[in-house]
């Protein structure tokens, strides 16, 4: 994830959906409809899983120092750094069940 897990979406608003899709009409009225609403479910969904689902999440713990257009060359840098660091940790947590359970 691109943020914090518990990371909450407003909605777009008009300028936001017609900067991302300017020819598309109908997408930019779902987008603004539709889209704050799926995210926050996913990010629920990812945070309480239904019974007898495991999800690990690859997040970052606080806001990235990077927004949508950052073109800071340091400022990418520690974002691809942390992603890295963030997945690594992953991967930990990955192979230390796998062990587990083949114990």
């Amino acid at each position: 994830m691109n943020s914090p897990i518990r990371h909450i979406s407003g909605p777009l608003t008009r300028l936001t959906s017609l900067l991302a899709f300017p020819k598309h009409r109908t997408i930019r009225k779902l987008m603004r409809k539709l889209h704050h609403f799926h995210f926050n479910t996913g990010r629920e969904i990812a945070v309480k899983p239904p019974r007898g689902v495991k999800i690990i999440t690859v997040a970052p713990d606080g806001p990235l120092p990077v927004k949508l257009t950052t073109t800071i060359r340091t400022k990418l840098y520690k974002t691809v750094l942390l992603g890295a660091k963030k997945g690594e940790e992953a991967m930990q947590k990955i192979l230390k069940r796998k062990f587990k359970k083949q114990k």
